[in-house]
């Protein structure tokens, strides 16, 4: 009876099979320890040549394979529309078992749409179409989340449980990030271009055109053109520095957009101290040949002129201002010659005094 029933099983085995196909047992007689089973894409039961699904038993590991014998060449192993499960760990690739991890692949993975790993969830993904892998934590509440878009855009983002508003660190302890290249010599190397800020990145950026300047810079269209540091809310600029600080190039001017020299200050200027260098002084005056002029000459060139003279007139200055250097040298001049005035004046008064006094004698 059982070998009836073992006849009767074969024979449904073959039926089942699509027609020109075998099903084949090659294992040796006697043979406990290797044990194959074969089917090929040809009636040609019994050997071992040509392509065909074998599934096996060698020296104690089970394996399933698509092998060509006549080749000795593996074929690919597709799994359509299946599930796979195990009860213990999967080493694709000759992967060496570390004892505890699930999955372990010897070299690269390609992924055609998302890898989640412990049942991630896709979160605020922004791409639609594209390549998302998650990374969480033990617990669930958080983790980060790599994109690639289907226009090549990516993100990276480090999320909680609710919302993408985790904290992202690169190199945290140690070592460099490059943008645009793959040697940063700085913590963080940009290079190629400059970093944009909200609006038009194009029209508003901070970049370094040239080596040693690194540059504000926005078009003549912008709203604002300044670069503004803010304090508290503030829009304060405070520099601390410890050496020479210095602008070169072009005038500043300061509540004026329009400076017509190296500092233009349209306003009140506070100061402890202010020191202005001059070409020259007017010491000049009390040199024994210097042509000090009569009261007359200086009177009749206020009458013509309406100010004294080397002094610019109301006019002069209200259109082209004041040079102090020039104007405090011009004012001393003036306060020589009058002290020679003076002195020549009380000598003439000491003279006539002692006249009066002979006179007053006699």
């Amino acid at each position: 009876m059982k070998k009836i029933y073992l006849a009767v099983m074969t024979c449904l085995v073959f039926v089942n099979l699509a027609q020109g196909q075998a099903l084949q047992n090659v294992t040796s007689a006697g043979d406990t320890t290797n044990y194959l089973i074969r089917i090929t894409g040809a009636n040609i039961p019994f050997t071992l040549t040509g392509p065909g699904l074998e599934l096996g038993y060698l020296s104690g590991t089970g394996f399933l394979q698509t092998y060509n014998r006549t080749t000795t060449a593996f074929l690919p192993l597709a799994l359509n529309g299946a599930t796979i499960t195990t009860n213990s760990r999967t080493l694709i690739a000759n992967a060496t078992d570390d004892g505890s991890t699930a999955l372990q692949v010897n070299g690269g993975a390609s992924l055609t749409k998302r890898l989640y790993l412990n049942a991630a969830i896709e979160g605020n993904n922004i791409f639609q179409y594209g390549s998302h892998l998650e990374f969480h934590n033990t617990r669930f509440t958080g983790g980060m989340a790599m994109t690639i878009g289907q226009n090549n855009s990516g993100l990276i983002q480090a999320f909680s449980s609710s919302a993408m508003d985790g904290s992202l660190l690169l190199n945290p302890n140690g070592g460099k990030v490059g943008i645009g290249t793959a040697s940063p010599d700085q913590v963080l190397t940009i290079k190629g271009g400059g970093i944009g800020f909200d609006g038009t990145s194009s029209d508003k950026k901070l970049y370094s055109p040239v080596d040693g300047t690194l540059e504000w810079y926005t078009n003549n269209n912008a709203g604002e053109h300044g670069f503004a540091l803010s304090h508290q809310g503030t829009r304060q600029v405070y520099l601390n520095t410890y050496g020479n600080s210095y602008i070169i190039g072009g005038n500043l001017g300061i509540g004026t957009k329009a400076p017509q020299s190296l500092l233009a200050v349209n306003g009140t200027i506070t100061a402890k101290k202010i020191q202005v260098t001059a070409n020259g002084w007017a010491d000049f005056v009390f040199d024994e040949h210097y042509q000090l002029p009569t009261l007359a000459e200086v009177e009749n060139f206020i009458k013509a002129n309406k100010h004294l003279p080397e002094i610019p007139s109301a006019a002069q200055v209200e259109k082209e201002g004041q040079d102090l250097g020039a104007m405090n040298k011009a004012l001393l001049q003036k306060v020589e010659e009058l002290t020679l005035y003076i002195i020549r004046q009380q000598k003439q008064m000491d003279a006539m005094e002692a006249r009066l006094k002979a006179v007053e004698k006699q």
